[in-house]
């Protein structure tokens, strides 16, 4: 099990580190299971990134997703997906790595 860590913008204004709960089996089953709503169902656009912010917010015991929409930006969500998905996989980053 891993955990993925980002920074986000406090109300303050300062940058603070947010660190994921313990990613397990059932994150990968309930990513695949967004997944296929995503893919399948009838949904527009701001649905599907109301399930991809909810399935984020739902890995962090301390981020939510109204936190997510006013503190990131879209490119910092999908860094996060991106370290998400390698945990989800079993595959981490190798940064820092010969």
């Amino acid at each position: 099990m891993a955990k993925v860590e980002f920074f986000i913008k406090n109300e303050a204004g300062k940058e603070e580190i947010r660190r994921s709960k313990e990613i397990t089996t059932r994150d990968y089953r309930d990513y695949l299971v967004m997944n296929e709503q995503i893919e399948n169902g009838n949904l527009n656009e701001v649905e599907k990134l109301d399930a991809q912010l909810e399935f984020l917010s739902g890995l962090f015991e301390d981020v939510t997703v109204e936190e997510l929409l006013e503190h990131t930006d879209y490119a910092q969500l999908f860094e996060i997906f991106v370290k998400v998905y390698e945990h989800l996989v079993g595959n981490p980053s190798q940064e820092g790595k010969d």
